[in-house]
């Protein structure tokens, strides 16, 4: 059974964003569009117009270049590591270097990135996601044909046909 750490973005520009890791693997995430979660590629953040919207801009900043490494080894063990010089908080306590969340089937955990940029962290499983008629399609790579850790999740067409 093949499991996904799925990251929903629920404040900031990141709200609406779903990002997934999978299991084995490991990600980077910050604002640099060198990250394999890279929150720079956004369309809101992308979209905004540097004197109407400072405030945001201001506040996005917060989350460095390079902000937190996700390591989900399985669904029992994923790390966190703050590499930030701006923080991280993990269900409201401040992450001091490595921190390991061992129970996110029966209980989501919430990452603040900075100021405002605020994730669920959830597991899904696959087995579990074909049950209610999805599929989850990896993709592979990204525009600039780097290898993505972001997987896109679809309808399952047949079932409408």
């Amino acid at each position: 059974m093949l499991c996904y750490l799925k990251l929903v973005g629920t404040d900031g520009l990141s709200k609406g964003a779903e990002f997934f890791v999978k299991q084995g693997d490991s990600a980077l995430m910050g604002r640099s569009r060198d990250c394999s979660i890279s929150l720079g590629k956004l369309a809101r953040y992308n979209e905004l117009d540097e004197e109407k919207d400072s405030v945001a801009l201001t506040k996005f900043r917060t989350v460095d270049g390079k902000h937190i490494q996700i390591h989900f080894k399985n669904p029992n063990h994923v790390s966190l590591e703050d590499i930030s010089e701006n923080g991280s908080f993990i269900d409201g306590n401040k992450l001091k270097g490595n921190v390991i969340l061992t129970n996110l089937k029966d209980t989501p955990s919430t990452l603040l990135l900075g100021l405002e940029e605020r994730f669920r962290l959830e597991l899904l499983v696959e087995a579990e996601e074909e049950a209610m008629g999805k599929k989850v399609v990896p993709s592979t790579v990204d525009e600039d044909g780097r290898p993505r850790t972001d997987e896109v999740v679809i309808e399952d067409l047949e079932k409408e046909v």
